[in-house]
């Protein structure tokens, strides 16, 4: 006896919760195709693209979930991504590590990424492509006109506490 339990076949998918990025931004990274049979790992793909998308832009208190509505005994499905944005990450703390020739205060001097402070202006705003540039430009070019040609960022790691949304950057 061969018992055969056949995938519904997804109706439609949808996206909600989507305020701060633009919703279609957020659609793009959806990989699902409708009126054929749903497929578990790719709508795990589509989730994992959504959140990246989120951290890339500094939510990383941000998650998707994806939520199945069946329809007709099961046979046919409809998927709703359920995206809880929470609020972006502010750098309280930039520690650096390994350096044994300049201190923390003179490379922190050559970077953009900044943790707050006091003042407004200083919001400590998380941003991937200000850290890039940092970590493949500006911090190189600082040891290289000191003559430290060998220089490399050797790897970095954001520790987020998810109740404040505040994160050290290491």
């Amino acid at each position: 006896v061969i018992r055969v339990r056949e995938r519904p076949v997804l109706v439609k998918w949808a996206v909600r919760g989507v305020e701060r990025l633009g919703e279609r931004a957020v659609r793009e990274r959806v990989q699902l195709t409708e009126g054929r049979p749903i497929d578990p790992a790719a709508v795990e793909r589509s989730r994992a693209r959504i959140d990246s998308l989120y951290h890339a832009q500094g939510f990383y208190l941000a998650h998707a979930r994806p939520l199945y509505v069946y329809e007709n005994d099961s046979a046919n499905v409809r998927v709703v991504f359920d995206v809880e944005e929470g609020r972006r990450v502010a750098i309280a703390q930039l520690r650096i590590e390994g350096n044994t020739h300049f201190s923390a205060k003179q490379i922190l001097e050559h970077m953009k990424t900044r943790p707050e402070g006091f003042w407004w202006f200083q919001s400590g705003e998380y941003d991937d492509d200000k850290l890039a540039a940092d970590l493949r430009e500006r911090l190189p070019g600082f040891y290289g006109a000191q003559g430290y040609v060998d220089f490399q960022v050797l790897g970095d790691t954001l520790l987020v506490d998810e109740t404040s949304g505040k994160a050290t950057l290491v």
